[in-house]
């Protein structure tokens, strides 16, 4: 099932002399059940159409359509309330607040959603020992690992059941094995819930994860195949 597509979708940045674009055209399909990585230099447009399919950045040309809405139509407040109930984000800063506990950072997204705590916390100890992080549930984000962080920030991506996860350079500070553990448990969850997955990366060792492989360059985009 299509969830994403992207119709001619144009960026541009600056003014007058300055004024440069920062995305091209991008006509783009992606579907549940699929990880899609995004790649390309930096500076080449990854983060901008990231954002864009993130609907934290308006394109200045084209049209976005994510699970059948005109997202191109919709206002700011609409966008938030959307992002809220379809959409998880993993952010190469992990954003993991110190004050809190591992299970209480997880069910974060659903105290803000106003859920019950206790239903919250019962879901959240649930896919934290999915993860592993059952004997870590109480524990401050210091006391851990920072591969045990990154499965903390799944662990909270994942929490609202979201049919879509977005990824901004998860790998970049994990070491090869962290990195690779990363990878196949997002993957999986991906496969087994049939979400949809879009990950930037520059991580060279993590290709063999994506179903599909886009590369951006200089605001083009071109997949591996073509």
């Amino acid at each position: 099932m299509m969830t994403i597509e992207c119709k001619g979708i144009s960026k541009y940045y600056g003014k007058g002399e300055n004024r440069f674009q920062a995305l091209k055209d991008v006509n783009l399909k992606l579907f549940a059940g699929q990880l899609t990585l995004l790649v390309g230099p930096s500076g080449s447009g990854k983060t901008t159409l990231l954002s864009i399919l993130h609907t934290i950045l308006t394109p200045d040309e084209g049209d976005l359509f994510i699970l059948g809405h005109h997202v191109s139509e919709m206002n700011e407040k609409e966008k938030a309330q959307f992002r809220s109930e379809n959409m998880g984000v993993i952010f190469q800063a992990l954003y993991l607040i110190p004050s809190l506990s591992v299970l209480e950072n997880t069910i974060l997204p659903l105290i803000i959603k106003k859920e019950h705590e206790e239903g919250a916390k019962k879901k959240g100890i649930e896919i934290l020992k999915k993860l592993n992080l059952g004997k870590k549930i109480y524990s401050a984000p210091k006391e851990l690992s920072r591969g045990q962080q990154q499965r903390v920030a799944i662990a909270r991506a994942l929490i609202t059941d979201p049919k879509i996860i977005m990824c901004d350079e998860p790998t970049s500070a994990l070491d090869e094995k962290a990195g690779l553990e990363f990878m196949t448990i997002l993957r999986d969850h991906a496969l087994q819930s049939n979400q949809t997955v879009v990950v930037v990366t520059h991580d060279h060792r993590i290709f063999p994860f994506g179903d599909r492989i886009i590369n951006i360059n200089d605001g083009l985009v071109k997949e591996n195949n073509e």
